[in-house]
Order: C-alpha cells, then structure tokens, then sequence
C-alpha cells in the first residue's frame, strides 16, 4: 500500500510547481531562468521516479511476489509429494528448448495440517530430471497470495 501511495505521491511537487506558475502565483519568479531550472529538475526527478524506481523497485514489490523467483525469495515453506509426473508436450517449450514437466502434487505446511493438491508445470533441471518420480518428497515453497501457485526448491532435492 506504501509503494502505490509513494508512486501516486511522485508527481505532486512538479504538478503543485506547474500550476503555482501557470495561474501567476510566483508572480515575476515565472518569467525568470530559475523557475525554468527549477521546473526541469522537477521534470527530471518525476520521470526518473516512474521509469526507473518505479518498474525496479515499486512495482515488482506489488506484482511480482507470485513470480517463480518470488516465490522462492518469500514463499511459504512447505513440502511436497509428488503423485505424478507427465509431460506436458512440446506446446509448453522452456528453458533451451526444453519441454516443462507437469507435476501433481500434494502439498503440505506442517507434519499433520491440512493439505491440498496443486497442478504444477515445473521446469526440472537436466541433473533432476532422472530422479522425478511419482511418490518423492520434495520441499517447496508457497505464494503468500495464492497457496495454488508454488515453486519447487530444485536445489535441495537429491538427485
């Protein structure tokens, strides 16, 4: 909610400056080299606030928290097994070329609470590929906004 206000908020000081001098409140200050100065600085900082700390910074707190690199960043732990594997087909062509392997897996917080079954089309590594079975265990990690939408921690799974 802070970054939607901060983003809104950008564009105040240069829109306050420019009406100030388009209805004469400066008085002679806008016939003057230093309002110009002070108005291109202002031009400046806004653009650079909504295209380059803006689509950085700003927006890929609000947008981008379900994103594969997201998720693993601030996801939910949790562990996954997997009830089975199936390719997709070539129409879901990833990573060099390579197809994704669709995953059915039952998803799990904690030993004992409640668990739910995600359908998941994951991009396994070439080293993991072998290994990917009905039955594993795999940890994985949880939207915070979608408990649908995980990622599969790759890196801690034996090969």
């Amino acid at each position: 909610m802070l970054a939607v206000l901060l983003s809104m908020a950008a564009a105040v000081p240069m829109f306050a400056w420019l009406v100030l001098g388009a209805t004469g409140h400066l008085g002679d200050l806008y016939q003057t080299r230093t309002y110009e100065v002070v108005k291109y600085v202002l031009i400046g900082l806004t653009m650079v606030f909504y295209f380059v700390v803006s689509p950085f910074i700003i927006w890929p707190r609000l947008f981008g928290s379900c994103t594969h690199k997201g998720i693993l960043r601030r996801g939910r732990r949790a562990s996954g097994r997997i009830v089975s594997v199936g390719e997709k087909g070539r129409e879901h062509v990833g990573f060099r070329g390579r197809p994704h392997t669709y995953l059915e897996m039952e998803v799990e917080v904690r030993e004992g609470a409640d668990t739910w079954t995600v359908s998941h089309l994951a991009l396994v590594p070439d080293v993991k590929i072998g290994a990917v079975r009905a039955g594993m265990d795999v940890p994985v990690r949880i939207c915070p906004d979608d408990r649908t939408n995980i990622a599969v921690e790759w890196d801690m799974v034996a090969t």
